[in-house]
């Protein structure tokens, strides 16, 4: 079972972040199985995120590059490397993404973005 005050945290973390975030978007990329006649197509996920900046302790240059952003996305939906995260007219690439989840209880994602 669930610790409740982490279900009252999830629940505040998605609050926050409705609050204080705005429309983004998760895109996945998916190929036809024919290789001589591969066709793409891509699907979207609507979500609210907080787009901020890695402090400058975080940034090392290699794994934390000065351009990456790092945003903060509820636990309702869950980010992968594999998608790619689009922020008003600019797409990015999904480095890494940290699980914050005490127990049982997914609160919040922390996903690395990179141009």
């Amino acid at each position: 079972m669930p610790n409740p005050t982490h279900v009252r945290l999830a629940a505040t973390a998605t609050r926050l972040i409705a609050l204080h975030g705005r429309p983004m978007q998760l895109l996945e990329s998916t190929g036809g199985s024919d290789p001589f006649n591969p066709v793409e197509t891509e699907t979207t996920q609507d979500f609210i995120g907080v787009a901020t900046r890695f402090s400058i302790n975080e940034i090392d240059g290699s794994t934390i590059q000065s351009s990456d952003r790092k945003y903060l996305l509820d636990a309702v939906i869950e980010p992968t490397t594999a998608h790619r995260l689009r922020d008003g007219e600019s797409d990015y690439s999904i480095v890494n993404v940290d699980q914050v989840a005490p127990g049982e209880t997914s609160i919040i994602y922390k996903v690395q973005a990179r141009l």
